[in-house]
Protein backbone atom coordinates (compact mmCIF):
# COMPACT_ATOMS: atom_id res chain seq x y z
CA UNK A 1 0.00 0.00 0.00
CA UNK A 2 1.39 3.41 -0.99
CA UNK A 3 1.81 5.98 1.73
CA UNK A 4 0.86 9.53 0.90
CA UNK A 5 3.10 12.30 2.14
CA UNK A 6 2.38 15.99 2.04
CA UNK A 7 4.47 17.52 -0.68
CA UNK A 8 6.79 20.26 0.44
CA UNK A 9 7.04 23.24 -1.87
CA UNK A 10 9.99 23.25 -4.19
CA UNK A 11 12.59 25.98 -3.54
CA UNK A 12 11.91 27.44 -7.00
CA UNK A 13 8.23 27.86 -6.15
CA UNK A 14 9.01 29.54 -2.83
CA UNK A 15 11.21 32.11 -4.56
CA UNK A 16 8.65 33.46 -7.00
CA UNK A 17 6.85 35.88 -4.67
CA UNK A 18 10.02 36.96 -2.95
CA UNK A 19 11.76 37.73 -6.24
CA UNK A 20 8.80 39.81 -7.37
CA UNK A 21 8.74 41.61 -4.01
CA UNK A 22 12.46 42.39 -4.21
CA UNK A 23 12.11 43.77 -7.72
CA UNK A 24 9.32 46.05 -6.49
CA UNK A 25 11.47 47.29 -3.61
CA UNK A 26 14.39 47.84 -5.97
CA UNK A 27 12.20 49.79 -8.38
CA UNK A 28 10.91 51.92 -5.54
CA UNK A 29 14.30 52.90 -4.15
CA UNK A 30 16.07 52.92 -7.52
CA UNK A 31 18.33 49.93 -6.87
CA UNK A 32 18.55 46.62 -8.72
CA UNK A 33 17.69 43.88 -6.21
CA UNK A 34 17.89 40.71 -8.23
CA UNK A 35 20.41 38.59 -6.32
CA UNK A 36 21.08 38.04 -2.62
CA UNK A 37 24.31 40.04 -2.76
CA UNK A 38 22.41 43.00 -4.27
CA UNK A 39 20.27 43.02 -1.14
CA UNK A 40 23.32 42.72 1.09
CA UNK A 41 25.08 45.58 -0.70
CA UNK A 42 22.02 47.83 -0.57
CA UNK A 43 21.66 47.27 3.17
CA UNK A 44 25.34 47.83 3.86
CA UNK A 45 25.35 51.05 1.84
CA UNK A 46 22.38 52.33 3.83
CA UNK A 47 18.95 52.45 2.27
CA UNK A 48 17.34 55.78 1.52
CA UNK A 49 14.77 56.84 4.12
CA UNK A 50 12.30 56.81 1.22
CA UNK A 51 11.83 53.06 1.71
CA UNK A 52 9.76 53.81 4.81
CA UNK A 53 7.31 55.65 2.54
CA UNK A 54 6.72 52.34 0.79
CA UNK A 55 5.52 50.86 4.07
CA UNK A 56 3.96 53.82 5.81
CA UNK A 57 2.32 56.12 3.28
CA UNK A 58 1.86 53.82 0.32
CA UNK A 59 0.73 50.76 2.30
CA UNK A 60 -1.26 52.56 4.99
CA UNK A 61 0.76 51.30 7.93
CA UNK A 62 1.84 53.57 10.77
CA UNK A 63 5.36 54.68 11.64
CA UNK A 64 4.76 53.20 15.06
CA UNK A 65 4.35 49.73 13.52
CA UNK A 66 7.94 49.99 12.30
CA UNK A 67 9.45 51.74 15.32
CA UNK A 68 11.14 48.41 16.17
CA UNK A 69 13.25 48.96 13.05
CA UNK A 70 13.74 52.74 13.11
CA UNK A 71 12.97 54.71 16.25
CA UNK A 72 11.13 58.03 15.86
CA UNK A 73 14.22 59.85 17.11
CA UNK A 74 16.47 58.14 14.55
CA UNK A 75 13.92 58.79 11.83
CA UNK A 76 14.00 62.51 12.59
CA UNK A 77 17.83 62.51 12.70
CA UNK A 78 18.07 60.71 9.35
CA UNK A 79 15.71 63.17 7.69
CA UNK A 80 17.83 66.08 8.94
CA UNK A 81 21.21 64.48 8.14
CA UNK A 82 20.86 63.18 4.61
CA UNK A 83 18.12 60.60 4.55
CA UNK A 84 19.96 57.27 4.80
CA UNK A 85 19.28 54.51 7.27
CA UNK A 86 22.18 52.90 9.12
CA UNK A 87 23.17 49.27 8.55
CA UNK A 88 20.95 47.73 11.25
CA UNK A 89 17.93 49.85 10.33
CA UNK A 90 18.43 49.15 6.62
CA UNK A 91 18.33 45.40 7.09
CA UNK A 92 15.33 45.54 9.41
CA UNK A 93 13.37 47.75 7.01
CA UNK A 94 14.43 45.60 4.06
CA UNK A 95 13.03 42.58 5.91
CA UNK A 96 9.77 44.41 6.66
CA UNK A 97 9.38 45.67 3.08
CA UNK A 98 10.30 42.30 1.59
CA UNK A 99 7.76 40.41 3.71
CA UNK A 100 5.03 43.03 3.30
CA UNK A 101 5.35 43.03 -0.49
CA UNK A 102 5.78 39.26 -0.58
CA UNK A 103 2.42 38.93 1.21
CA UNK A 104 0.88 41.23 -1.40
CA UNK A 105 2.34 39.08 -4.17
CA UNK A 106 1.04 35.87 -2.57
CA UNK A 107 -2.47 37.17 -1.83
CA UNK A 108 -2.74 39.41 -4.89
CA UNK A 109 -4.40 42.17 -2.90
CA UNK A 110 -3.00 44.82 -0.54
CA UNK A 111 -5.90 44.66 1.91
CA UNK A 112 -5.87 40.85 2.15
CA UNK A 113 -2.12 40.93 2.68
CA UNK A 114 -2.43 43.62 5.34
CA UNK A 115 -5.06 41.60 7.23
CA UNK A 116 -2.94 38.46 6.99
CA UNK A 117 0.09 40.33 8.33
CA UNK A 118 -1.86 41.46 11.42
CA UNK A 119 -3.72 38.26 12.37
CA UNK A 120 -2.16 35.87 14.90
CA UNK A 121 -0.97 32.61 13.33
CA UNK A 122 -0.60 29.23 14.97
CA UNK A 123 2.40 28.56 12.73
CA UNK A 124 4.05 31.65 14.27
CA UNK A 125 3.31 30.56 17.85
CA UNK A 126 0.33 32.87 18.13
CA UNK A 127 2.13 35.96 16.84
CA UNK A 128 1.11 37.97 13.83
CA UNK A 129 3.53 38.21 10.91
CA UNK A 130 4.08 41.87 11.90
CA UNK A 131 5.26 40.74 15.33
CA UNK A 132 7.27 37.75 14.13
CA UNK A 133 9.21 39.69 11.49
CA UNK A 134 10.80 41.87 14.17
CA UNK A 135 13.51 39.22 14.53
CA UNK A 136 15.54 37.54 11.82
CA UNK A 137 14.33 34.06 12.81
CA UNK A 138 10.71 35.22 12.95
CA UNK A 139 11.11 36.89 9.56
CA UNK A 140 12.42 33.63 8.12
CA UNK A 141 9.37 31.83 9.48
CA UNK A 142 7.02 34.40 7.91
CA UNK A 143 8.83 34.07 4.58
CA UNK A 144 8.63 30.28 4.73
CA UNK A 145 4.93 30.40 5.58
CA UNK A 146 4.22 32.77 2.68
CA UNK A 147 6.19 30.48 0.36
CA UNK A 148 4.10 27.53 1.50
CA UNK A 149 0.87 29.44 0.95
CA UNK A 150 1.98 30.51 -2.53
CA UNK A 151 2.80 26.94 -3.49
CA UNK A 152 -0.50 25.64 -2.12
CA UNK A 153 1.17 23.68 0.68
CA UNK A 154 -0.85 25.30 3.46
CA UNK A 155 -3.62 27.85 3.90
Amino acid sequence: MATTHALKPQPQQEQLAIQRALRRIGDYVGLPLDAPMDIDRAGRDGLPIKILDLLVRERDYTKREFSWAVSPRSLFRHKVNGGKLNLDESFKILRAARLTLMAEEVFGDEEKARRWMHEPREALEGMSAMEAMQTEVGGQQVEELLGQIESGYCA
